[in-house]
């Protein structure tokens, strides 16, 4: 936050900065200093920070399940052998037809959201009733993602741990309910995150990407990294991994 407001403030002011960028297009439309601080902070926070998180754990949970990461390689090499592939950086329209790759960040999102819960919601003046329960008007209602996310009841017995095969051959109702409740990492109703399919565009494209270009492994198995929650955000440092080039299997050179 406190990035936020001092790039923000070189705007204000005299002497002030004067770009055409996403800022500067926030103050020409008239926003206020204070406005402006506030749209910044969104764009680090919801706009990448939440967006690295779940890529990192997505990463994270694929390069620790020997099995998963097989299969991956082997969808992406499939799709590279028949021309499915093309160019360094895949196209999302090419991504979107490895329904493997889309499981793996389907389950990343679930076992490891990027956030705790967003945004509550207050139920009307006159209260309401959920599944029997008689809420009282004014009641303020968030929802525990960590919690939700591992629901037997929706996801499973075995809900607690990593397992992308869940999302295949699943359909109809179950698949609709399965996929209603990791959105709500994405908030809903007025509320919802504006960038979902920005994200998805993103984690697509690069997980495809790093997977079929490189083999990643980590430099600390028993401590992988540090992660903290911290205003409902988790917050992680120190992943140190190893990469090596798959295209160049002669050279072997770490990037």
């Amino acid at each position: 936050m406190g990035i936020a407001k001092q790039m923000v403030a070189r705007r204000f002011g005299s002497g002030k900065e004067v770009k055409q960028d996403m800022l500067g297009s926030y103050i020409n439309h008239g926003l206020s200093q204070r406005e402006a601080e506030t749209e910044a902070v969104l764009n680090i926070m919801a706009g990448s920070d939440t967006t690295v998180a779940a890529l990192r754990s997505i990463v994270l949970f694929i390069i620790s399940n020997p099995q998963v990461y097989r299969k991956l390689q082997e969808e992406l090499d499939t799709a590279a052998s028949k021309h499915l592939l093309t160019g360094h950086f895949v196209r999302d329209s090419e991504a979107r037809d490895l329904p493997y790759m889309q499981a793996c960040i389907k389950e990343g999102l679930r076992v490891y959201p990027p956030t705790v819960g967003l945004m509550q919601k207050t139920a009307p003046p006159e209260g309401d009733v959920f599944n029997g329960q008689v809420i009282p008007g004014g009641t303020k209602i968030g929802y525990s993602a960590w919690g939700l996310h591992r629901s037997k009841e929706v996801f499973g017995p075995d809900a607690e741990i990593f397992r992308p095969e869940r999302w295949e051959g699943v359909s109809g109702d179950r698949l609709l309910e399965m996929n209603r409740v990791v959105d709500l990492v994405f908030g809903s109703g007025k509320y919802s995150c504006l960038g979902r399919p920005v994200v998805f565009l993103q984690l697509r494209k690069i997980v495809t990407t790093l997977f079929h270009q490189y083999d990643i492994s980590l430099l600390n198995p028993t401590h992988p990294l540090n992660t903290r929650c911290a205003n409902g955000l988790f917050l992680q440092t120190d992943m140190w991994i190893r990469i090596l080039d798959r295209t160049a299997p002669k050279a072997r050179k770490p990037m």
